[in-house]
Formats: structure tokens, C-alpha cells, sequence
């Protein structure tokens, strides 16, 4: 039963990453203009950063290769020590467009 907690979570992560991934590469921009205007910043310029794709799709794979270790282990230590890799890959791919959006932001200008 936990394992299928365990399961929901790291891929309610992972669909969160991938939507912010989608969200922060098409209206990043945008959206970075705004919260910069918000804060005070009556003429931000529009920003412009690469989105980090090498670490985005290395910790969307860590955390998929890290779910097939889990379910091939028998030994219950290996098991935990997998799904706690699987937890910090899938927290790794939530986090990435929030620090992409955070460095739009910091491109604004003053």
C-alpha cells in the first residue's frame, strides 16, 4: 500500500515538472515581466535564459531508472535507498522551472 503512495507522489511530481517545464519555456518570459512589474520594476526588459534542459531531462531519467531499480530489488534496504532516490529525482524535475522562472526574473533588470 505504501508503494503505491510512494508511486503517486514521485509521479504527481514528475507531471508537475513537466507542466512547469512547458509553462516556464513557452510564457516564462511573461510571466517574469510581470512579477518584475509587481515588485516595483515600472520597466523591466524582457529576459532571456536557456531553460536547463541537460539537468531537467537527467533528473526526469535518474528518477524513471530509479523507479525500475525499485521494483527489480528484493533486499528491503536497496528498495528504500532507490525509492529515496526517486523522491529527490522527482522533487529535482518540480523544483527546475521554479529556479528557471527565479533567474527570468533576476534578468529584468534593477
Amino acid at each position: 500500500m505504501l508503494r503505491l503512495w510512494a508511486d503517486t507522489s514521485a509521479l504527481s511530481l514528475f507531471a508537475a515538472g513537466i507542466l512547469g517545464m512547458i509553462v516556464a519555456t513557452t510564457t516564462g518570459p511573461y510571466i517574469a515581466m510581470a512579477l518584475a512589474i509587481y515588485g516595483g520594476n515600472t520597466e523591466p526588459v524582457e529576459p532571456s535564459a536557456g531553460f536547463p534542459w541537460v539537468v531537467f531531462v537527467a533528473a526526469l531519467l535518474l528518477g524513471l531508472g530509479g523507479r525500475v531499480k525499485v521494483a527489480r530489488t528484493e533486499d528491503a534496504s536497496r528498495r528504500r535507498t532507490w525509492s529515496g532516490l526517486v523522491l529527490a529525482a522527482s522533487v529535482a524535475v518540480a523544483v527546475i522551472p521554479l529556479v528557471h522562472l527565479a533567474q527570468l526574473v533576476g534578468a529584468t533588470g534593477p
